[in-house]
C-alpha cells in the first residue's frame, strides 16, 4: 500500500545535513567563506529535490533542511563577515532568488492512497466492507511483526466501520478535498482572503471518512512551509544583498541607514 511507505533513508539524510552545516560553520570560522557557503548551498538544493518528491514526509523533510540551510548560511555570513566577498554573495543570492517555490506540486502520493484504500476497502456503488477496512489498515499502520498491537488496531478500524460513509460519498470528499487544495495551492497572491476560510478537509467529519482523513491528514501543513519558505529564501537574499554591499563600500545601504 502507498499509505504503508516507511522512509528510513530520511534519518541518513540527517546525518548528512548535519556534517555539511557543521562544516560550513568550520570553513567560515577558518577564513574559508566561499567553502562554508557552498556547503550550505548543497545542503539547501539536497532539500529542494526531497521537496519535490510525492510523499508528504520527504516534503516537510526536504523543507526543513532547506530552512535549516538558510538559517546556517545567515548564520555564519553574519559571525564570519570578513571571511567572504561581494561576488560569491551575488552569486549564492542569485542562485536562491532562482528556486521557483511557488510551483512546486502538492504531494500527490497521500492522494493516490487515499484513493487506493478506498479501491480496496469498499464494494463498488456500495459501502465500506469492514472485514477489508480492518485488513487493510491494520496492516498498512502496524508491523507485521507486532502480532498483539495489529489485532488492537484491526478491532479499532472493525468498531468503526459502520460510520462510514458510503461508496459514493467518500469517492466524491477524496476528490473535493484535493481539489479545494488544488486551488488554493495554484493562487498567486498568498494573502487571499480564501485562505482564511476552513478548508474542505478541515470542514469534514473524520469519524465518517476515515478513509480519507488518515492519508490526507497533514497535507495541509504544506501551505504554511511554503509561505515560510518564500519568506526566509527573500530574507536571506536580502541580507546577502545588504553584506555584499557593504564589503563594497564599507558602509550599509543607505535604504537601511
Amino acid at each position: 500500500l502507498l499509505y504503508s511507505a516507511t522512509f528510513p533513508y530520511l534519518k541518513r539524510v540527517g546525518w548528512l545535513v548535519g556534517l555539511a552545516l557543521f562544516d560550513s560553520a568550520r570553513a567560515a570560522s577558518a577564513g574559508e567563506g566561499d567553502l562554508a557557503i557552498d556547503r550550505s548551498l548543497q545542503s539547501f538544493r539536497l532539500g529542494r529535490i526531497l521537496l519535490e518528491r510525492p510523499y508528504l514526509r520527504e516534503t516537510l523533510a526536504g523543507a526543513s533542511i532547506m530552512l535549516v540551510s538558510l538559517e546556517r548560511m545567515r548564520d555564519v555570513i553574519y559571525q564570519f563577515e570578513s571571511a567572504f566577498n561581494a561576488g560569491k554573495l551575488k552569486d549564492v543570492a542569485d542562485s536562491l532568488a532562482s528556486q521557483r517555490i511557488r510551483e512546486h506540486r502538492l504531494p500527490v502520493a497521500n492522494y493516490l492512497a487515499a484513493q487506493q484504500i478506498i479501491e480496496r476497502t469498499y464494494q463498488p456503488r456500495g459501502s465500506v466492507e469492514a472485514v477489508k477496512l480492518a485488513e487493510v489498515m491494520s496492516g498498512a499502520r502496524v508491523r507485521s511483526d507486532r502480532t498483539l498491537q495489529r489485532l488492537s488496531e484491526a478491532a479499532f478500524w472493525d468498531a468503526r466501520s459502520g460510520d462510514q460513509a458510503d461508496w459514493f460519498d467518500v469517492n466524491d470528499k477524496v476528490k473535493g478535498v484535493w481539489a479545494d487544495w488544488d486551488k488554493r495551492w495554484k493562487l498567486t497572491d498568498l494573502y487571499d482572503p480564501i485562505f482564511d476560510i476552513p478548508s474542505d478537509f478541515r470542514k469534514m467529519d473524520p469519524n465518517k471518512f476515515l478513509a480519507v482523513y488518515y492519508p490526507l491528514n497533514g497535507v495541509d501543513e504544506i501551505f504554511d512551509v511554503r509561505f515560510k519558505l518564500l519568506l526566509e529564501i527573500a530574507g536571506t537574499v536580502n541580507s546577502m544583498g545588504c553584506v555584499g554591499f557593504r564589503l563594497t563600500n564599507k558602509t550599509i545601504p543607505p535604504q537601511i541607514a
